[in-house]
C-alpha cells in the first residue's frame, strides 16, 4: 500500500472486507480500495491482530520487552490495556479469537499460549516445548499451532492437553 506510512508487521482482513494493519505503535482499518477509514494508536509496536465479528480488533504490542493485550474499537477507542505478564528480549505475540469470545495469544517468551476472556483476564495457559510461529482456531474449535524450531504442529483442544504432530 504505497500511501501507508507505517512499517506493517501483520495484516488481517475483517467481515466486512476491510484490512486492518497493524506495526509502529498504530492499527489502521482500511477500506477494500485502501483508504484508511480508522486510526487506533497503541501504547506499542503491533505485533499480532484479529478482527472480531463485532467490527472491534484485539492486538498484542510489545512496550519495551514486555507484551501487552490490546482491544479497540472501529471509531479509534481504546477498551482495553492488559499487561500479560509475558517479557525478554526475544519476547513477540500473536493472537486469534475462539468462537466462544475467548482471545488466545501465542507467546514466545518461554514458547506458550494464553486464553483470555474479553476483560482480559487470563483463562488458561499452555507451555508449548517449542515458541510458537503462528497460531489458528479451526472450525471444532482447537487451536493450532506452528513450531519452526522443532518443525511441528500443535492442536490444542477445550481441555485436553496438547496433541503433537511433527511436520516433514
Amino acid at each position: 500500500i504505497p500511501h501507508l506510512s507505517m512499517s506493517v508487521a501483520t495484516i488481517v482482513a475483517d467481515s466486512s472486507g476491510g484490512v486492518w494493519v497493524g506495526g509502529e505503535r498504530t492499527i489502521r482499518l482500511l477500506d477494500p480500495a485502501g483508504v484508511e477509514r480508522v486510526r487506533v494508536d497503541v501504547p506499542g509496536d503491533v505485533q499480532g491482530i484479529a478482527g472480531a465479528p463485532d467490527g472491534t480488533v484485539w492486538a498484542v504490542c510489545r512496550l519495551g520487552e514486555a507484551l501487552e493485550l490490546v482491544h479497540a474499537t472501529p471509531p479509534g477507542r481504546v477498551l482495553l490495556r492488559k499487561p500479560l505478564g509475558v517479557s525478554g528480549r526475544d519476547a513477540w505475540g500473536s493472537v486469534a479469537l475462539h468462537p466462544d469470545g475467548t482471545v488466545w495469544i501465542g507467546h514466545g517468551q518461554p514458547g506458550g499460549l494464553l486464553q483470555a476472556n474479553a476483560s482480559g483476564e487470563i483463562l488458561r495457559r499452555v507451555d508449548l516445548a517449542s515458541a510458537s510461529g503462528s497460531h489458528a482456531v479451526d472450525g471444532r474449535g482447537h487451536v493450532w499451532t506452528f513450531s519452526f524450531s522443532d518443525r511441528s504442529a500443535t492442536r490444542i483442544g477445550a481441555r485436553d492437553e496438547p496433541e503433537v504432530f511433527p511436520v516433514p
